[in-house]
């Protein structure tokens, strides 16, 4: 597998922090898809995130 820059690292870490902060008081799944994943990202790859509410969710903001 190859090894994660230090700009990767912390790209992945502030989306971490604005989605546990976002839904931190909601009920969903957070999911992390693609070559991130893999583990095989490339210099471009973005950050594919999936967020999926476990009940109804209608908020407007």
């Amino acid at each position: 597998m190859p090894e994660k820059s230090s700009m990767s690292e912390r790209s992945l870490r502030q989306v971490k922090e604005a989605v546990l902060e976002t839904f931190a008081h909601e009920d969903v799944c957070v999911f992390l898809f693609g070559s991130r994943t893999r583990g095989d990202p490339g210099r471009s790859s973005d950050i594919g995130i999936g967020i999926l509410p476990l009940h109804p969710y209608d908020k407007k903001s």
